[in-house]
């Protein structure tokens, strides 16, 4: 259970971190 619930965190930070990046990329070509 909380392997799960820690693979689940891991995965929405990495998730979120992804979203960030492209979006700062997007900014920077703007």
């Amino acid at each position: 259970m909380l392997l799960s619930y820690a693979a689940l965190l891991c995965g929405s930070l990495l998730s979120i971190t992804l979203l960030v990046i492209t979006f700062r990329r997007k900014i920077d070509i703007f």
